[in-house]
């Protein structure tokens, strides 16, 4: 039985003790290990092991084309790093047509139902481009309203 967290097996009452001493592990080498909830320890996650990650965008410079594996502890630099592909590829076909991007990126997380790892899921980039043209109008209208119909040597020395 599980507890706030806390194993009940053997009649283990010492974590609920407020005056208990924690184990602190000092061998970093050592590898850790995690029981399931038998008492046994999972040789391997199949789950994790078969999981794969690709891209789902047109978009043909990115990683992750073809399924690629990905260990649960790399996930989210992986995921991360490819999704920042996007927004860098996105920034400069927007320049390249005298455009500015603003992106935003979210990055999806999931636990394993198997060994209870947390890793990225997935990602999505979000990208807005606007012309510079219309950024220049925007601008304009802004400081005519906040300075009248002069606003264009207010602007010339601003811009």
């Amino acid at each position: 039985m599980i507890v706030g967290g806390v194993s009940l097996y053997n009649n283990d009452f010492t974590a609920l003790n407020p005056h208990a001493v924690p184990t602190v592990k000092t061998d970093l080498n050592e590898p850790v290990t995690v029981k399931d909830l038998d008492g046994t320890v999972p040789l391997d996650c199949t789950t994790c092991a078969s999981r794969t990650y690709q891209d789902g965008s047109n978009d043909p410079g990115v990683s992750f084309k073809t399924p690629t594996k990905i260990a649960p502890e790399a996930s989210f630099a992986q995921v991360a790093g490819h999704e920042r592909e996007h927004v860098s590829r996105n920034a400069a076909k927007a320049s390249s047509e005298g455009k500015e991007s603003v992106s935003t990126v979210r990055i999806f997380t999931a636990t394993c139902p198997e060994c209870g790892k947390t890793y990225a899921a997935g990602g999505e980039t979000t990208t807005t481009t606007r012309s510079i043209e219309r950024k220049q109008e925007l601008n304009q209208h802004f400081y005519e309203k906040q300075f009248g119909p002069g606003a264009d040597a207010v602007l010339d020395i601003l811009l």
